[in-house]
């Protein structure tokens, strides 16, 4: 997966997770992976599967606006 929306899915990580360090590249790798599987764990994001930028994890991604 690639694109604008991965680009700013990037840009919000790099913002809200400061400790992160991820790459904007517009490409859903690996590091974007982990690092959304991350969120989820540490924010115990239920309903959606480890590393997959679904509603739940877009709706506590919206809930953080900074580090």
């Amino acid at each position: 997966m690639s694109g604008p929306d991965v680009t700013a899915l990037q840009q919000k990580l790099s913002v809200v997770v400061c400790w992160a360090s991820v790459p904007v590249t517009g490409l859903y790798d690996d590091t974007t992976v982990n690092t959304v599987g991350y969120v989820q764990w540490i924010w115990d994001v239920k309903g959606d599967k480890r590393g997959v930028f679904g509603p739940n994890t877009r709706a506590a991604l919206e809930k953080h606006s900074a580090c």
